[in-house]
């Protein structure tokens, strides 16, 4: 794991649990240091990308979710994936239809102009075919 990846507090806490001696264990709350290095995390990507990754990602749900519903297991239409916030690639997994609707197009398209620190967008199907991309510069 490197040290500019944020941690699922799930698995960071039973990191914690592998790692540090029984008695420190005890005398912090693992959750705490979890959330800290999160914090710090997302402050130094705030800092190198020149956004604020968190407010980008609710918004790309927010647009998505006009258009179906948001889940990372494959169970709704969409998934937004988290991780390309750490990037200035953004990625959206399109699960059951192989065709972006206009509609979304053109928000995820304005969307792009507006945030001038994002470079791209893309929808992918779930085994990685690229069904629409935006690129900075080419937003319709």
């Amino acid at each position: 794991m490197a040290p500019d990846q944020e941690i699922a507090p799930s698995i960071g806490v039973e990191l914690l649990k592998d790692s540090l001696d029984a008695e420190i264990l005890g005398k912090v709350d693992g959750r705490s240091i979890i959330d800290w290095h999160n914090t710090a995390v997302q402050a130094r990507h705030e800092v190198n990308l020149g956004l604020d990754s968190q407010e980008l990602y609710e918004d790309v749900c927010r647009i998505v979710g006009e258009f179906g519903t948001e889940d990372a297991y494959g169970e709704g239409d969409f998934w937004v994936v988290d991780e390309s916030f750490a990037t200035k690639d953004l990625a959206v997994i399109q699960y059951k239809t192989r065709v972006v609707d206009p509609a979304l197009q053109r928000r995820l398209s304005e969307m792009l102009r507006l945030n001038p620190m994002v470079n791209t967008i893309t929808v992918l199907n779930e085994l990685g075919d690229v069904l629409y991309s935006a690129e900075r510069g080419e937003e319709t």
